[in-house]
């Protein structure tokens, strides 16, 4: 039976207005840490995003930068290339990685917060500068008897902001079984998997494609598991079933020149891969700790809870400043005249595929690595000879050399 009542601009978006994250952050959270407090212009815009308020009146009479109407709820405003989600996507890596460093030592998977680590480089042998992960955990082996064994050597996790409008691509049967928002988000975690740029090593001049990059990753036993955020907070269910042990939707289809994307994607939701890690953190927490207060109140009882309570601040707080940030540069419309929606619906692709580089010295603590060194001295060539000719002598490379060391 069609629903009459709940009005289209609801019906469409209520699977993320339902997701209970954002709700967590904004009524349960215990403001004495102050942490946790939000200020009243944020608070307010996430409030209205969550209750499906207007943010905007006569949204149609403002233009955002890119040229095209503003709506009254602020979704354009998470779907406009013109409006960088970096900022966003940063702020809200960085809460992920304060809340692992508490909680997966209580589910005992690490044993220090700094094998939590922030865009690692050095794990791609063929070009060491890009940093394939937002973040990632370093896993030991040598942990004891009691602690969670994991097959592998790292987990990598990569942020992405899925579009707000963009209608996704789906089948008539995937479509009546998931949410349309659900598909947004398999489709930002398939992309992430099958990213569309390689990158090109410094030394050999060689140009490395995305899926080879992607194979490298799985040959030196990493696990790569995308975090598709949504526009009111909804997570990716491959990240929820890491978090809380949800089945994850069935994986969409790769290309046949994709074959490491795919295998990157069939191993992210193998029984190998960890999963419902809050599960277990709460399990380790009541065994070791009885019914003491994880969060030191109430409020924050379980590690469970407070993992969910720190997600939903960093998510809508940086939802909502990248919305509050996005309508500082509106401008207003005297002619009403709309410009062309694909001027600013764009799709992924153009703004959150690229690999990112790391551009400072490559060293790992004292130890030498034959591969860091090269890309030391092929930096120091181009100090010697910056127009990058190709005929190299003996005493460039000498120069070189005297560079780096």
């Amino acid at each position: 039976m069609h629903d009459t009542i709940t009005p289209d601009h609801v019906r469409d978006v209520l699977p993320g207005l339902l997701d209970r994250r954002a709700s967590l952050a904004l009524m349960t959270l215990p403001r004495i840490v102050e942490s946790n407090r939000i200020d009243n212009e944020t608070y307010q815009i996430c409030l209205k995003r969550k209750l499906r308020l207007k943010i905007i009146e006569n949204a149609e009479h403002y233009l955002c930068k890119c040229g095209h109407a503003l709506d009254d709820y602020g979704d354009h405003c998470l779907g406009c290339k013109s409006n960088s989600k970096t900022i966003a996507s940063n702020g809200i890596r960085d809460g992920i990685i304060k809340m692992f460093q508490r909680i997966l030592p209580v589910a005992k998977m690490i044993k220090s917060k700094t094998q939590v680590e922030k865009e690692p480089f050095g794990i791609i042998k063929s070009l060491p500068r890009i940093q394939p992960f937002d973040l990632s955990i370093r896993l030991d082996h040598s942990l004891d008897s009691g602690s969670w064994r994991v097959p592998f050597s790292r987990i990598g996790f990569d942020v992405v902001l899925i579009h707000s409008t963009q209608p996704s691509s789906s089948s008539q049967s995937e479509a009546a079984k998931y949410t349309e928002t659900d598909l947004r988000l398999r489709y930002g975690e398939k992309m992430k998997f099958a990213r569309s740029r390689g990158s090109t090593n410094p030394i050999t001049k060689q140009t490395i494609p995305a899926d080879n990059i992607i194979g490298e990753l799985m040959t030196s036993n990493n696990v790569f598991l995308p975090i598709a955020v949504g526009p009111h907070g909804e997570l990716g269910s491959i990240f929820r079933r890491f978090l809380q042990g949800d089945d994850a939707l069935a994986l969409p289809t790769f290309q046949d020149d994709r074959p490491n994307a795919k295998l990157a994607a069939e191993r992210a939701i193998s029984s190998r891969t960890p999963f419902d890690v809050l599960g277990k953190a709460n399990k380790s927490w009541f065994k070791t700790n009885g019914h003491s207060f994880f969060g030191g109140t109430y409020l924050s009882s379980t590690p469970e809870l407070w993992a969910n309570q720190q997600l939903g601040l960093t998510i809508q707080t940086h939802l909502a400043t990248h919305i509050k940030c996005s309508l500082n540069k509106i401008k207003y419309n005297f002619s009403s005249a709309h410009a062309s929606e694909s001027q600013s619906e764009q799709i992924l692709e153009e703004e959150v595929l690229d690999w990112k580089v790391f551009d400072g010295p490559l060293t790992f603590g004292n130890k030498s690595n034959d591969i860091l060194h090269d890309i030391h001295e092929a930096d120091a060539l181009r100090m010697v000879d910056p127009k990058g000719s190709t005929g190299r002598t003996s005493d460039d490379i000498s120069k070189a050399r005297s560079v780096v060391r």
